[in-house]
């Protein structure tokens, strides 16, 4: 139905660059609305979040980064980069992490679209290696923030559509009980096409 649907397994280096080019397709294919699948995405720097997102937005305040130690850093959105101006929404659960939550922040704080699913992981550092005699440490010297400065690190990311799904337990009988489908999915096209119905009245 003009739905355009892109999975994001992770958000590696090279993520936003894959990301662009399944756009580019979807948009000659005839897609209207687009979903931004980032459920269990939780690998990846956050930094290369800022990235994805910018192939949404069309400028503004993407992310904060700041510590007790280190300066807040304002990242912005490149106007220059913005490949998708159409209507979006973005799924997200408690696997998305890092850079997904960051996207996922930006988008909520922008107003550019809805997050549905859970509450995401909420790991959204910057890490610094620290030598020692035997080994090494890794210690987070700065927390990614929202454009708005809502904290993601140690909180994650509310969607403003949450979709509870039911407790399929842990055994085979339960798994086997679950309803079929995918509410999450199911509730993000209902959300796109209500939005659609809302412009054309």
């Amino acid at each position: 139905g003009g739905t355009g649907y892109v999975k994001v397994a992770e958000i590696s280096g090279r993520a936003a660059d894959d990301i662009r080019g399944e756009l580019d397709t979807l948009r000659k294919a005839g897609a209207r609305r687009l979903v931004l699948d980032m459920r269990g995405a939780g690998f990846g720097a956050p930094a290369d979040g800022v990235k994805v997102a910018e192939l949404f937005l069309k400028g503004g305040v993407v992310s904060r980064l700041s510590g007790v130690k280190y300066p807040e850093e304002v990242l912005s959105a490149d106007p220059a980069r913005s490949a998708w101006d159409l209507p979006m929404a973005a799924l997200v659960d408690v696997g998305t992490a890092g850079p997904g939550e960051v996207v996922a922040a930006a988008l909520l704080d922008s107003g550019r679209g809805d997050v549905i699913g859970q509450r995401t992981f909420g790991r959204a550092g910057f890490q610094r290696t620290v030598a020692l005699p035997e080994g090494g440490l890794i210690v987070t010297v700065a927390k990614y923030a929202s454009p708005k400065g809502t904290a993601i690190h140690g909180k994650g990311v509310e969607p403003s559509v949450v979709v509870e799904l039911p407790d399929q337990g842990e055994d085979e009988t339960d798994q086997a009980a679950a309803p079929a489908g995918d509410p999450v999915l199911d509730k993000a096209i209902e959300v796109l096409q209500q939005g659609a119905q809302k412009k054309a009245a």
